[in-house]
């Protein structure tokens, strides 16, 4: 019936996100990179790219990625510029989403969002002593 169709085209959506969210991760990683490396960061880019892929991975299933995206944002609005410190706590945020979507991981809530990034912002910081 109509419902079992409506649920097709909402997992036909998701499968297709899945590929888009992605492509947005790597592209925002690949914005970072850049910034990264010349040392110039567009923060509102950041921002705004974070606060996209937030909204709509909530609205697909990826609490996960929503909630790391959440956190994402609120270390970057009060940032004015990028230091080593931020700069590091920005990649480790890009990489928990990174390993969230490449692990498919969907549901759960923003205390293992917390932990993820906890957990790499502690491996972050042991690699750069």
């Amino acid at each position: 019936g109509a419902v079992e169709q409506a649920e097709k085209v909402v997992e036909r959506m998701k499968a297709s996100y899945e590929k888009r969210l992605e492509s947005e991760i790597r592209n925002l990683f690949a914005s970072f990179t850049k910034m990264r490396d010349s040392g110039d960061f567009d923060l509102d880019l950041l921002y705004d790219q974070s606060h996209e892929i937030r909204g709509e991975a909530g609205t697909y299933g990826y609490q996960m990625v929503s909630d790391i995206g959440k956190l994402l944002c609120e270390l970057l609005s009060p940032m004015e510029q990028a230091d080593a410190a931020e700069i590091k706590a920005i990649e480790t945020h890009l990489r928990a989403m990174q390993t969230v979507v490449a692990q498919r991981i969907k549901g759960t809530g923003p205390e293992v969002a917390k932990q993820i990034v906890e957990g790499l912002s502690a491996i972050v910081k042991r690699s750069n002593t």
